[in-house]
């Protein structure tokens, strides 16, 4: 009987340590979304990239020097370049360096996959560059870059919001 006593109790207190640390991972998972929607929604924030997935080769790690950064309507980009290069400018240091206004720029929310949306064209002096950005409510993003005189490129990476 104190046997059965003892498992009793030691199954309340277990249940009751378990139920605490799962409502404690609902409740900071809830505070992160919440934070990365009023990060997306400013519309001022930073993804800092590691990892890059050229159209024709595997995967590649980056350090966390490589940045696309997002100030309400202009974008500055500090990213590398894998891939095939259709035409490429002289004198350049290459990758997908600017600092440019945003141009058709569109952002939209899907409750259902819990993602935002990012759509924007930039012009740069060496080529047009189009953006596509999924940002994740867990903090995490993918950036799909396409040009006119590149193939494209896919990268992943974290959000971090700007200080004003």
């Amino acid at each position: 009987m104190k046997t059965k006593c003892f498992l009793l109790i030691g199954l309340l207190v277990f249940s009751g340590i378990v139920w605490s640390q799962n409502e404690n991972r609902q409740s900071k998972k809830a505070a992160k979304e919440a934070k990365v929607k009023k990060v997306v929604e400013s519309g001022r924030f930073q993804v800092t990239m590691n990892q890059a997935h050229p159209m024709g080769g595997r995967m590649i790690s980056l350090t966390p020097d490589y940045t696309l950064t997002l100030a309400r309507d202009s974008a500055i980009s500090y990213l590398p370049y894998f891939g095939r290069a259709y035409s490429a400018p002289l004198n350049s240091e290459g990758g997908i360096k600017f600092a440019e206004l945003m141009r058709d720029k569109k952002i939209s929310f899907n409750a259902k996959k819990g993602n935002y949306i990012l759509n924007f064209k930039v012009q740069a002096k060496e080529d047009t560059y189009h953006f596509f950005i999924t940002v994740w409510l867990n903090g995490t993003a993918t950036v799909n870059v396409t040009s006119n005189n590149r193939q494209g490129i896919d990268f992943s990476g974290e959000v971090f919001l700007l200080e004003p």
